[in-house]
């Protein structure tokens, strides 16, 4: 038998089992207890049909939300999500280990008793058959994960709040959807819409998925903080012609040189708008892909900007 470590599936007879379980892990998972469980009593039983009913059974333990102390390898993992598990499948499962733990008649129980991990292998059976009797009250009832919250609706104007960590709130105001002004600075403390009038300085403009404001906390609406730059879609040369997409939702072709500095148009998602923020404002551990900005012919080459990433 060749063994790598104590484990229901650290052994050759396992792999082999594991491997025949990819395309029917239940019926597999079946059969191998059956073969076990229903063997005459003096029957003895070899080393791999016993290797291969010890995985099967940590399968349907693990299949009824039972684990061991020892996470399984994902590809266990992937085999367990398949199996549907059942009172039948259980009880054939106890049956089985006791066919396997027994010393006088399991090839595996006595081969384990020959080395100095004999106590350690008997501990590893009577704790697995302990959650497989604990499995009796059935698989535990699977917890959905909770809903984002819904994405506020668009309203120009609208000034949100989120908080990248205690003490650091960023805000962002609505323009002509989809684009979101960030508003340069942070906060100790959720502010209010005329603290924000304040300091009404925008440090960029975003177009962004309506989706990523979900969990952003509405402040009120109030007046546009500033005219922010506006974006750019594309370099057409020669001509060096860009398309510009105003915050008041217009659309005009102009000179490449009016496009100069202005940021790349992407969509950003929940995921990287935090994460953008996240580098912006507390620094460090941002690498978006790279655009490129516009130039007049008489120019040096640019050199790449980061900038972000395309959603769609």
């Amino acid at each position: 038998m060749g063994t790598w470590q104590l484990g229901p599936f650290d052994n050759d007879g396992a792999a082999d089992f594991l491997a025949e379980a990819e395309e029917a892990p239940g019926r597999s998972v079946t059969g191998a207890l059956r073969a076990v469980a229903s063997a005459k009593a003096g029957d003895e039983l070899d080393v791999d049909a016993g290797s291969a009913a010890w995985a099967a059974c940590e399968l349907v333990a693990l299949a009824f939300g039972r684990p061991g102390t020892t996470a399984p390898p994902p590809d266990v993992v992937e085999l367990v999500g398949r199996i549907k598990p059942t009172e039948a499948m259980r009880e054939r499962a106890l049956a089985a280990l006791d066919r396997v733990a027994d010393v006088r008649r399991s090839e595996l129980a006595q081969l384990w008793a020959e080395g100095a991990d004999a106590k350690a292998f008997q501990a590893e059976l009577t704790a697995l058959r302990a959650r497989l009797v604990d499995a009796a009250s059935g698989p535990p009832p699977k917890v959905r994960a909770p809903k984002p919250p819904p994405a506020p609706p668009w309203a120009a104007g609208q000034l949100l709040a989120t908080a990248l960590r205690p003490e650091c709130w960023v805000v962002a105001q609505m323009l002509e959807s989809p684009y979101l002004a960030i508003v340069g600075g942070t906060w100790k403390v959720q502010p209010t819409v005329a603290e924000v009038a304040r300091t009404p300085a925008v440090l960029t403009v975003l177009w962004v998925a309506k989706d990523a404001l979900a969990g952003w906390t509405p402040l009120g609406v109030a007046a546009p903080l500033a005219a922010p730059r506006p974006l750019y879609s594309q370099e057409y040369p020669p001509s060096y012609q860009c398309t510009l997409y105003l915050p008041d939702g217009s659309v005009r072709d102009v000179p490449g040189r009016e496009c100069v500095g202005v940021e790349y148009i992407v969509r950003w998602g929940a995921a990287d708008l935090d994460e953008r923020l996240r580098a912006t404002f507390l620094g460090g551990g941002y690498v978006p892909p790279l655009a490129y900005r516009l130039r007049s012919p008489d120019d040096p080459p640019p050199a790449p900007v980061a900038i972000g990433r395309r959603h769609g």
